[in-house]
This record gives structure tokens, sequence and C-alpha cells, in this order.
């Protein structure tokens, strides 16, 4: 079942901040779709819920170096 997020990033101020955070979220297995957006500070994600849980998912943004709000 796909669950659709929208999380609130700080750290990300270009397009290169973008494609860094969408391809750690990417790796995550059960990842169907990410948008992030710079100009927004946010972060839209598709996932298949019984693969991974919002903790992972905050987990790889911490990882690839932003911060959640």
């Amino acid at each position: 079942m796909s669950t659709a997020i929208t999380l609130n990033v700080d750290g990300m101020k270009c397009g290169g901040c973008e494609q860094n955070l969408t391809t750690a979220l990417t790796e995550l297995a059960g990842v169907e779709q990410v948008k992030a957006s710079h100009s927004d500070n946010t972060v839209a994600i598709t996932y298949d819920e019984t693969r991974l849980d919002q903790a992972a998912i905050a987990g790889a943004i911490q990882q690839a170096g932003f911060t959640l709000r």
C-alpha cells in the first residue's frame, strides 16, 4: 500500500541539494517517488509502507546532511 507524505526540510540551497536528497531517498527500498523543492523547503515522498517506515526516511534525510523541521 502506497503512502504519500510531504516533509519540511532545512538545508537545501539549490537544485544540487534537491538531487542529493532525491538520490539518498530513492536508494531506500520501498520508495516509489521523490520530489524535493529547495524553494519550498519540502520533500514529497511516495513509499510502500509495508517495506519502509517514516523513521527510516527521516534517518536517510539526516544522513544526507539535511534537517527535518
